[in-house]
């Protein structure tokens, strides 16, 4: 009884699954693994954008994790409810997933208008079988599955929906490069967590760099401006 912890790694460029994983394990062991594929399947310097369920207080706990041990870089802020801030206001300040009935209903919305749209394409086994195993209960508010799990599907739905509120860096037309980051290099697994720390020191190292490089080129620029 009880469902699996689970992640669903969706190419947000192509509508693709990347990756899927569901296996009873502690928060601790999610939070590593969710750090190292977040970190995995980036698009150049843009690592991907995670977004933990918070309902059932399991994820909580991994989101803290990742925010305060991994210092995960991108995590998804809080977008579903009536009380959001106003196109050019501060966002919202709450991290991770909550899942009510509204937000389910959305999340629903989202995916099947993306299917439909050809923005999505769920080609991924299981995802699909646990899809067609769910149906609406007795009442209303209510989803029940006939045999086996959903929490397969539910991480495809709550990555997806991330992906529309925020959707990843745009690409050159024709190009696998995406704005503002450098073609995207050959990815090696991390296997420990000094291997995914290193990485991002690398990023910052690299992002220093670009600063100090701009610098110097303004500097340049004002002393022939001079001349």
């Amino acid at each position: 009884t009880g469902d699996f912890a689970s992640m669903y790694v969706w190419n947000g460029h192509t509508g693709d699954c990347a990756a899927s994983y569901a296996e009873r394990v502690d928060p601790e062991t999610l939070a590593k693994l969710a750090n190292s594929a977040g970190r995995y399947y980036r698009a150049g310097t843009h690592v991907a954008l995670l977004n933990p369920e918070l309902t059932g207080n399991l994820g909580l706990w991994t989101q803290k994790l990742l925010r305060d041990v991994y210092y995960y870089p991108n995590l998804y802020y809080w977008k579903g409810s009536r009380d959001d801030a106003a196109p050019g206001k501060q966002r919202r300040s709450s991290l991770g997933w909550e899942t009510s009935y509204r937000s389910r209903e959305m999340a629903f919305a989202v995916f099947r208008a993306a299917v439909t749209h050809k923005r999505c394409q769920p080609k991924d086994r299981e995802f699909i079988r646990q899809a067609e195993s769910m149906q609406r209960s007795g009442h209303v508010f209510d989803f029940e599955v006939r045999k086996g799990h959903d929490d397969v599907f539910m991480a495809g739905l709550l990555g997806w929906i991330a992906r529309e509120q925020y959707p990843p860096p745009p690409r050159v037309l024709g190009s696998k490069k995406p704005f503002g980051g450098p073609d995207e290099e050959p990815k090696v697994p991390f296997k420990y967590l000094e291997d995914a720390m290193y990485a991002q020191q690398l990023v910052a190292n690299t992002h220093l760099s670009s600063i100090q490089r701009a610098e110097t080129e303004k500097k340049r620029t004002n002393r022939i401006g001079d001349l």
